[in-house]
């Protein structure tokens, strides 16, 4: 199995979006144990990581963006640049948990995750402007598909970066919804309160279930 993702010739929201959706479906039939076989993993684990581009300025971070990130306004960076490397690295990650006899072994094959997983440090997973906080649940919701905990247990010091942020941010979500918060986080825009318990919620169970799938 490859990878579905390119990067596309010309600047085209809607080739983006699209393109977005394939990726999307793709890290989610993988995280939910879509491929089958090491010989799979490998095959496409090698073909992400030849698609894989080093980010210029910070040569140990490296992304599955659809354009040069100086090429896009922030907002466009969250969605086309951040998001896609997102998804591609919780297949990744849960690609190594599944087959970690085969895929730790392999520097060729691991050094590549340790960049993609230190460039998605690069926002704290939060979102552009007043959409910080939704793009911390979507970039979390994203990853909860992922056994990101399991994961971190075998691999804690591949990138103490992205250990720290995910230990960080699923503490942040518990805590939120122990103490109620959940229920009354400001909106960015207007100041005003607003409920997040479900979502928070959905994304803490996620966490959970996608963590039991792969013990």
């Amino acid at each position: 199995m490859k990878t579905n993702f390119y990067r596309p010739t010309h600047v085209a929201t809607h080739e983006f979006d699209a393109l977005l959706d394939i990726i999307r479906l793709e890290a989610q039939q993988i995280c939910n144990g879509g491929i089958t076989s090491a010989e799979d993993a490998v095959e496409y684990v090698s073909d992400l990581i030849s698609k894989q581009k080093i980010l210029e300025k910070d040569q140990r971070m490296a992304f599955w963006g659809f354009d040069e990130p100086n090429h896009m306004p922030s907002d466009c960076r969250v969605i086309y640049f951040y998001i896609p490397t997102y998804y591609l690295t919780a297949a990744f990650l849960t690609l190594v948990v599944q087959y970690s006899d085969v895929l730790t072994q392999n520097s060729a094959l691991i050094e590549p995750l340790q960049k993609a997983l230190l460039g998605c440090t690069g926002r704290n997973f939060t979102g552009h402007g007043f959409e910080s906080f939704d793009g911390f649940l979507t970039a979390m919701n994203i990853f909860a598909a992922a056994p990101v905990a399991t994961f971190l247990e075998r691999c804690p010091d591949l990138c103490p970066e992205f250990t720290a942020l995910w230990r960080e941010s699923d503490a942040e979500l518990r805590d939120k919804l122990q103490s109620g918060e959940a229920g009354r986080i400001p909106d960015e825009w207007s100041g005003k309160p607003i409920d997040y318990t479900q979502r928070i919620s959905d994304i803490v169970a996620m966490i959970d279930e996608s963590n039991r799938r792969f013990q």
